[in-house]
């Protein structure tokens, strides 16, 4: 076929040679593909160049991060959605919780099926502003969630550690870390129809369900639906929490007074408490607050298998 398309595989994943080669068994008779490893912090700029290059399709085969930088570097190029590829997912990472949410795999010959059928869907990002450790203003985009607080904690924790391969195990184990060593923040959230002053044990903005490998936190979201969803846990404690983290495995919500959910298109959050804290989108790292999230709907081409 003459589609064009790029294949981006995160060169993290030990098995990175063994997903090309596959691949590659699997596309070879129908489709020719174009196949970037990654090296640190390439997937951005590999996808961006691809959408300048005129890619129909981009396999992102990896994790949140890998679908975070495809999807940063594609909605870099500000060209109107027509011109862009779809985003085909492919699970190879730690978490996969985005592709959760959209319930994809990690099988070429289904990936290869939806290329030929073409259908895919159109999917709702949003836009974070918030402070660099330098102490810049930055932004970009996000597409599953963005959280301060125990989770943001949990994956600074994780980036120092070595990953175990039960990507949930390794997130539990870090989160329980978390909420002990963690106190609680003191914030001010500004939304488009709501507002909130005092302690936060953690704070989540969802476009897709679920965080950490598989803890579904922001159970009433959907990529798909025009809103983000804002969770706000109230001051905590570990021996709340702890079952808790159980029930969030099938992303049911938590009708409990601490846990406070609300849908929004817009939120501000500022620090009370004279410290900066760290914020993070998609399983990576950016920042501190103060930060600003603004929802942006329907710029995003991807295959999903859910309607």
């Amino acid at each position: 076929m003459s589609m064009k398309i790029v294949a981006i595989i995160n060169g993290k994943n030990r098995n990175a040679e063994k997903i090309k080669n596959d691949a590659q068994q699997v596309f070879a008779n129908d489709f020719n593909v174009k196949y970037l490893v990654t090296e640190q912090n390439q997937a951005r700029q590999m996808a961006k160049d691809a959408v300048i290059d005129g890619a129909d399709v981009i396999i992102a085969a990896g994790g949140d991060g890998t679908l975070h930088e495809i999807a940063n570097g594609i909605l870099q190029t500000n060209l109107e959605i027509s011109k862009l590829p779809v985003i085909a997912p492919f699970k190879a990472g730690t978490g996969n919780d985005l592709a959760r949410t959209i319930k994809f795999g990690n099988n070429w010959q289904n990936l290869k099926q939806k290329i030929l059928e073409n259908q895919w869907q159109i999917m709702d990002t949003a836009e974070i502003t918030y402070r660099t450790f330098e102490g810049n203003t930055a932004k970009r985009f996000f597409i599953n969630i963005t959280d301060l607080g125990i989770g943001a904690q949990t994956i600074k924790l994780m980036s120092s550690k070595k990953t175990l391969n039960n990507g949930s195990l390794t997130y539990a184990m870090s989160a329980l870390t978390a909420f002990v060593c963690q106190k609680a923040a003191k914030l001010k959230i500004t939304c488009d129809n709501f507002e909130y002053h005092g302690l936060v044990t953690e704070l989540c903005v969802g476009n897709g369900k679920y965080f950490g490998g598989g803890f579904g936190i922001s159970p009433y979201s959907d990529p798909f639906d025009a809103k983000l969803e804002l969770l706000i846990v109230k001051n905590m404690n570990t021996a709340r929490f702890i079952p808790i983290m159980k029930k969030m495995r099938d992303a049911s919500p938590i009708m409990i007074n601490e846990f406070l959910y609300k849908r929004i298109n817009y939120c501000k959050i500022e620090s009370l408490d004279n410290h900066q804290h760290i914020v993070e989108s998609d399983g990576e790292l950016l920042g501190t607050t103060p930060i600003e999230i603004k929802f942006v709907p329907a710029v995003l081409k991807i295959f999903a298998n859910i309607k």
